[in-house]
């Protein structure tokens, strides 16, 4: 029959785990990180705009004009359209922003945005690596963003948080400190290859992703016109 231990004979477990020497507690509530909404467009994204502008909403003005549309009308359907295509964007950004949330909770790392939902085990992340690393384009402004990437025992990057979130006191939370990125990091094509999945194949591959989207604009314009020409 069991009964109450004797002190000398007895020991309750600690309430916290030693992790490299970090004292992690295991009762703790969870706590909730969000990101900083920006205060203003960047530099960035009025480049793509402006490049977005200039590559097929020009050309696409001149051909209205040929095919016999007025000037004012033709100016009035592009503007239209740039705004359409602004508007989902828009709201797709206003609802990450109210959606984003890293939990960390029952000894898991929880990321939930849009609906979406990704789980790991807390001591899946071996690393935390930070730096500065440049997403090239080639007609838009290249942007330099500080990035803190989550790394497993394999040295792959399972999450990536912008410079919107705070990274000391995510980092602190965990109970890892914050190393800098590897020297040979610069761009995301560099990042992407020393870290695999930190960035997806689109970013990290400019020259491609500029052909992809000439290719996708062009079958969008050609579809437009084919629509006016119907109706005409």
């Amino acid at each position: 029959m069991g009964g109450p231990c004797r002190p000398s004979g007895c020991r309750r477990p600690k309430p916290y785990a030693t992790r490299r020497g970090i004292a992690v507690s295991l009762n703790a509530s969870a706590q909730s990180f969000h990101p900083k909404r920006k205060s203003r467009i960047s530099r960035a994204s009025i480049g793509l705009i402006l490049a977005a502008v200039l590559v097929f909403m020009v050309p696409a003005y001149y051909k209205l004009v040929q095919l016999d549309v007025s000037s004012g009308l033709a100016l009035g359907l592009l503007l239209a359209a740039v705004s359409l295509a602004l508007l989902p964007l828009w709201i797709a950004s206003s609802l990450w922003y109210s959606t984003a949330e890293l939990r960390l909770e029952g000894g898991n790392l929880i990321y939930r945005a849009l609906g979406r939902r990704k789980s790991w085990p807390m001591n899946a992340t071996k690393r935390l690596v930070r730096g500065k690393i440049l997403v090239q384009n080639l007609k838009a402004a290249s942007y330099l963003d500080e990035e803190l990437l989550f790394l497993d025992s394999s040295n792959r990057c399972f999450l990536r948080l912008g410079p919107t979130w705070p990274h000391s006191r995510i980092a602190h939370a965990i109970g890892l400190s914050i190393e800098p990125t590897a020297t040979e990091v610069v761009t995301a094509t560099d990042a992407a290859r020393t870290y695999p999945g930190s960035y997806s194949w689109l970013v990290a591959h400019p020259v491609r992703r500029y052909f992809l989207a000439l290719g996708l604009g062009a079958v969008g314009f050609a579809v437009f016109v084919l629509i006016l020409a119907i109706r005409g």
